[in-house]
C-alpha cells in the first residue's frame, strides 16, 4: 500500500468553490481501480487548511490516477486558489 499526503492552504475567498471542486475529485478518485481510500481533513486552527490522505494499492494505480482528467483539472484549478503550492508526500507501508 502507498499513502499520499497532500497539504493545501486555500485562499479564503475560494473556500466554498474549493469544497465543491474537491468533493468532485474525491468522488471520482474513490471510484478508481486500485484506490483504497481518498479522504479530506480540515485544519482545526485554520479553516483554510486541508489535508488529503490517499491510500493506493500500488504504483500502477497512482500512475493511472495521475493521468486522470479529474486530477489534472483539479491540479490546474489549485494553482489559482491555493496560497502556496501543493505540498505532497508519498509513503510506503511496511
Amino acid at each position: 500500500m502507498i499513502i499520499i499526503i497532500a497539504r493545501m492552504q486555500v485562499d479564503p475567498l475560494y473556500l466554498e468553490d474549493f469544497k465543491e471542486k474537491v468533493n468532485a475529485l474525491i468522488k471520482a478518485s474513490q471510484a478508481e481501480k486500485g484506490n483504497i481510500s481518498y479522504s479530506l481533513f480540515k485544519g482545526v486552527s485554520q479553516t483554510n487548511e486541508f489535508v488529503m490522505i490517499e491510500k493506493w494499492e500500488g504504483e500502477e494505480a497512482i500512475e493511472a490516477h495521475n493521468k486522470s482528467l479529474h486530477l489534472k483539472e483539479f491540479i490546474a484549478y489549485t494553482k489559482k486558489v491555493l496560497l502556496q503550492p501543493l505540498d505532497i508526500d508519498k509513503c510506503y507501508s511496511i
